[in-house]
């Protein structure tokens, strides 16, 4: 009965219990098992018997302790690095569709010299508006310079 009552006390429940008795009926010991004790010595007590036994339980209990420990700061660590594998999945996935939007001109470009049409991959000539917005992604809004206003307009712009 007292094994029962300190295993349901949440401050002394992982305390080991060795259980002294006379009595060596089997459902006796099954039954001190069963409300948690972790050992039985015999009575008359040998004093070598108690210490070994205790010592051992003693040393078990302290395992038992060093594995709560890790076991909890594994827990705290597995949390950590699942929290950290959901940001980097979700930087990589920005990151892959910054890359999806971002398109790059290099290399040497072929212009005309003349109508500034640019050749293209497939050796078609393609305006240049159109193969930048293609190649870049930007788009254009179409407006005069100064120099060309002046040129197409010179009764507007006469100065």
């Amino acid at each position: 009965e007292a094994c029962r009552k300190i295993k349901t006390s949440e401050r002394l429940q992982d305390i080991p219990i060795i259980v002294t008795t006379v009595k060596t009926e089997p459902e006796y010991l099954r039954s001190a098992f069963t409300a948690g004790a972790i050992d039985y010595i015999r009575k008359p007590l040998n004093s070598a018997e108690l210490q070994a036994r205790v010592s051992s339980a003693l040393m078990l209990k302290q395992e038992m302790d060093y594995r709560k420990f890790r076991e909890q700061e594994l827990k705290e660590l597995n949390e950590a690095l699942r929290h950290r594998e959901q940001q980097l999945t979700k930087t990589n996935q920005a990151l892959h569709q910054a890359l999806q939007q971002v398109k790059a001109l290099r290399g040497m470009i072929p212009i005309c010299s003349s109508c500034k049409r640019i050749r293209n991959d497939q050796n078609y000539w393609q305006r240049l508006e159109d193969y930048l917005q293609e190649h870049s992604g930007a788009e254009f809004s179409h407006s005069l310079c100064i120099e060309c206003a002046k040129r197409l307009y010179p009764g507007v712009y006469s100065g």
